[in-house]
């Protein structure tokens, strides 16, 4: 089963407004804190809710370092796919750009 928003994303922080998804976004190798990750959750759903990204349909076989699911997001500037992946202990958490080489099937809404 996959979470909902609110399960991935339980806390609305104030971010800064001017804070854009970009091509200077940069991977995330492992959140340091639980709170880093719902920190960054609410910075993401700030930027769908602008338009600055927009959600996408994951590929459910995609798995880049062999790390399966979460959420997928576009920078509409780039056209860039980021995912995000939630912690699991042992597993810190994830924001890598989506190697599209490696999608299995069509992105799609």
């Amino acid at each position: 089963m996959v979470p909902s928003r609110t399960e991935f994303c339980e806390e609305v922080i104030n971010l800064d407004e001017d804070m854009e998804m970009n091509n200077d976004s940069e991977e995330i190798d492992g959140f340091n804190s639980p709170g880093e990750y719902r920190r960054f959750c609410a910075y993401i759903e700030k930027q769908v809710a602008s338009g600055d990204a927009l959600e996408r349909t994951a590929d459910p076989n995609y798995g880049k370092g062999m790390i399966v699911g979460g959420r997928w997001f576009e920078d509409p500037s780039t056209k860039e796919i980021w995912r995000l992946v939630p912690p699991d202990f042992p597993f810190r958490g994830l924001w890598e750009k989506v190697d599209p080489a490696s999608v299995g099937r069509r992105l799609g809404k």
